[in-house]
């Protein structure tokens, strides 16, 4: 079996054992419009510069919290952002860190590399 990304081919009934064997492959076809979907919305905010040296600015759309965690699950940094926050990273040790920003639309995740 296998799957190129359009169609889906199987081989079945393999019939002899010599030069003359042959295979019977189905090919199937899929219908994208039909199906589940699920929305892949933008992250409802952006952050700037990452990799950071100084400072991470958060960009959004009206008002949230922010949280900076490090790779062991400690909060290092938190606060509230209406539209534009920065924080300080001139003290963090180098690596990466998951910025999680909460709006009344939900929570988001991203990377941020601290260098």
């Amino acid at each position: 079996m296998f799957y190129d990304g359009e169609f889906l081919y199987l081989v079945a009934n393999r019939q002899g054992g010599s030069a003359f064997a042959y295979q019977t492959v189905f090919i199937y076809a899929f219908d994208t419009s039909v199906g589940f979907s699920h929305d892949e919305q933008a992250d409802p905010f952006t952050v700037f510069p990452n990799p950071a040296n100084e400072h991470v600015s958060i960009a959004l759309q009206g008002m949230g919290s922010y949280t900076l965690t490090d790779a062991q699950g400690r909060s290092v940094r938190s606060g509230s952002v209406a539209h534009q926050a920065a924080i300080d990273v001139r003290d963090l040790v180098r690596g990466v860190y998951l910025l999680t920003v909460e709006t009344t639309i939900g929570r988001s995740v991203q990377r941020v590399a601290v260098q």
